[in-house]
């Protein structure tokens, strides 16, 4: 199942799918920083390591009722940011491995962390939504398991960023080699 999804990642990764990606990233990404500036301080989410039950609890009671209404649009937000950035990855960590080692290679299997970030992102999202629909009720377990999932989302998703990189400098290098024979 994973393999097919990979080889299907192959077909939509092209330079036009990867900018038009790229675009969508970029205005979801802004309309999710323009709506994450008007709650006045970053949500817990925006913590690398994660977050304890307090911490979340505490942001949620400072944000006010109009903060946690914002809250929940930025979390709606993030749910249609979240397939684009993967895509985005994903799609770019398969073409630059197709081009640099060849459809055959394992290294393009690697297209499947960033989709894996996604899956562990709406799970962050899910979590953030029932938190904010039970406020002021404690969840605590359930604001844990969110802190668990954001550290586990950054880790997941600095990866796929680092390895589309590697990617395209590979494919980049590459070209510059080629392109230096061919002047010779």
């Amino acid at each position: 199942m994973f393999f097919a999804l990979s080889e299907t990642l192959r077909t939509w990764s092209t330079p036009r799918t990867i900018l038009i990606l790229l675009g969508l990233v970029i205005v979801l990404g802004g309309l999710f920083v323009a709506v994450g500036a008007q709650l006045g301080g970053p949500t817990p989410e925006a913590h690398f390591i994660g977050y304890s039950a307090e911490l979340a609890f505490a942001a949620l009671e400072d944000e006010g009722e109009r903060g946690r209404r914002l809250h929940i649009v930025l979390e709606l937000i993030d749910l249609l940011l979240i397939p684009a950035y993967a895509l985005l990855y994903a799609c770019t960590i398969t073409f630059g491995f197709c081009r640099l080692l060849g459809r055959a290679s394992a290294l393009v299997h690697l297209n499947l962390v960033p989709l894996l970030a996604g899956l562990v992102d709406y799970a962050e999202d899910a979590c953030w939504l029932v938190l904010l629909g039970a406020f002021p009720r404690v969840v605590d377990g359930l604001a844990t398991l969110a802190g668990i999932l954001t550290a586990a989302k950054w880790a997941l998703v600095f990866a796929s960023l680092a390895v589309a990189v590697v990617a395209l400098l590979g494919v980049a290098i590459q070209k510059a080699i080629r392109f230096g024979r061919a002047r010779r």
